[in-house]
């Protein structure tokens, strides 16, 4: 590097306020121009860059003035004026150390595959290598873990889902999964459950207390079939009574208001087909 190119960095990073500026001056100045000719002044450098618009010839960088495609022009071995690509070269560094450099990140070390990179401690976390450098990457969601399974952000939790926490066996709560952690919720009051319906949590009875002793009338359902209600049943989820009927056959006799007479006065209580004989249809 010639001497005033030396003498500019050196100013550079005296003035530099953070670590992170230190790094970018001196990979500018290591990596942008590489080696130089002593005495010429002339960078030799992997990457020809890019050539400065207008074209200009020179013999040293200081003939080289930013054009209007580059802030920095370098003269090249080929008495060229071009752009020195310092960006791109620092961009690369600083990717490359973006996790130290080889520290406990494994950013920086050179490796052909990842199982040749330091092996994150978090089972929800994988060692990667790319393009030559090792780096890490978090496993995806739904791993397996020690605590439960990986929830993609590197983390080993319990749950990601409310299907992977046990499920409460009253079916008036429901399992969650929140912030990776199991629970449970209420459902909603007055929703149907088998014993009635759901109250805090619980699967209750509305019929407590209700008493169904209060049936329709019988009616006739036919000439010779009467429907005849007993004792009712409560349904728990609404506390209404219900009845059901049972249908009683009145043959030889007719029924007559929803009664099945036991006798007869005339032939007309009797079912078709018998007479009233001495107060009992008998078949005619």
């Amino acid at each position: 590097m010639e001497p005033g190119r030396l003498d500019a960095t050196a100013r550079q990073l005296a003035s530099s306020t953070s670590r992170g500026q230190a790094l970018k001056i001196l990979a500018g100045s290591l990596f942008g121009t590489a080696l130089f000719l002593k005495g010429t002044g002339r960078a030799l450098g992997d990457n020809p860059g890019h050539p400065v618009t207008p074209a200009q010839p020179c013999k040293k960088d200081p003939d080289c003035p930013a054009g209007s495609t580059c802030a920095n022009g370098v003269c090249r071995v080929t008495s060229t004026c071009s752009c020195d690509d310092l960006e791109a070269r620092i961009a690369r560094l600083e990717q490359i150390c973006a996790n130290g450099c080889g520290g406990s990140g494994g950013g920086g070390t050179p490796c052909t595959s990842a199982a040749g990179c330091p092996q994150p401690t978090s089972s929800c976390q994988q060692a990667t290598c790319t393009a030559g450098v090792c780096g890490m990457t978090n496993a995806p969601v739904g791993t397996s873990c020690a605590q439960g399974v990986c929830d993609g952000n590197g983390n080993c939790v319990t749950c990601v889902s409310a299907t992977e926490c046990p499920q409460p066996s009253s079916t008036c709560q429901q399992a969650t999964c929140t912030a990776g952690v199991c629970g449970t919720v209420f459902v909603t009051n007055g929703t149907a459950c088998s014993g009635g319906v759901c109250q805090n949590g619980t699967c209750t009875s509305l019929c407590a207390g209700v008493v169904c002793n209060n049936p329709p009338a019988n009616f006739c359902v036919s000439s010779t079939e009467a429907n005849i209600f007993g004792g009712g049943s409560c349904d728990p989820s609404t506390g209404v009574c219900f009845y059901t009927p049972r249908t009683q056959d009145c043959t030889p006799y007719r029924c007559a208001n929803g009664v099945c007479p036991a006798t007869c006065s005339t032939s007309v209580d009797c079912a078709v087909g018998f007479v009233c004989s001495s107060n009992h249809c008998v078949a005619g």
